[in-house]
């Protein structure tokens, strides 16, 4: 299987979205039937070309112009024709490009989208109409939770209900315990007693970048 990954979000750029993209194409050349990935990255803070391991090839572009982002796309579906899946992990307008491209040429499109992609408040008209229609022709559409699935449903009027929910996970390197369970009682303990937190608090923990618009 060969897939060509399109994003706007994609390291050095900070973000979940761009360690999402990474660690998406990351996790999927991992598996043994992904023979080939490429990835397309548009508005990024160090345009280059470079291999990432030996199935992943990186061309990053520092424009994010809606008329070049169509024309790269278009450019590298004849380059890569032969590829299984165009797979855009961005909603507008990479996402948009990429179906709409796939749809002329009769190949598969899925798009992945966040919740800024399709939830935002200061979308246009027009821009809302035109990620209504990628969401409701790509072959497949993933998002990253049943809220921001639920919520483009309603803010977008979005007719299909087949939109899948892949929660982001985690690297496997990043879930080996780096001290032993007493140690981490112990800096548990540390940091509520830095940040005057009694055993019977209630607790909400959010990690996130504090955004304005997530209302921490």
């Amino acid at each position: 299987m060969k897939i060509i990954f399109f994003n706007s979000g994609f390291p050095p750029s900070k973000g979940g979205v761009a360690t999402y993209s990474y660690e998406w194409a990351i996790s999927s050349s991992q598996h043994s039937e992904v023979a080939q990935i490429q990835i397309v990255s548009f508005g990024n803070p160090n345009p280059r070309c470079e291999k990432l391991n030996n199935k992943i090839n990186l061309t990053a572009f520092s424009s994010r112009n809606f008329f070049f982002i169509a024309l790269a796309v278009l450019i590298y579906y004849f380059k890569f024709f032969k590829f299984n899946f165009f797979h855009a992990t961005n909603l507008f307008p990479v996402g948009f490009w990429v179906v709409f491209w796939a749809k002329i040429f009769g190949k598969k499109s899925v798009v992945t989208f966040h919740g800024t992609d399709a939830c935002a408040t200061n979308i246009s008209k027009k821009s809302a109409i035109l990620r209504k229609w990628t969401i409701e022709k790509a072959n497949k559409v993933i998002t990253v939770s049943y809220f921001t699935k639920n919520e483009t449903i309603r803010r977008l009027n979005i007719a299909r209900s087949d939109i899948n929910v892949i929660y982001a996970g985690l690297p496997k390197n990043s879930l080996v315990r780096k001290c032993s369970l007493e140690q981490a009682k112990k800096q548990a303990q540390e940091i509520k007693k830095e940040l005057n937190i009694q055993d019977n608090d209630f607790l909400i923990l959010s990690v996130s970048q504090l955004a304005k618009r997530k209302g921490i």
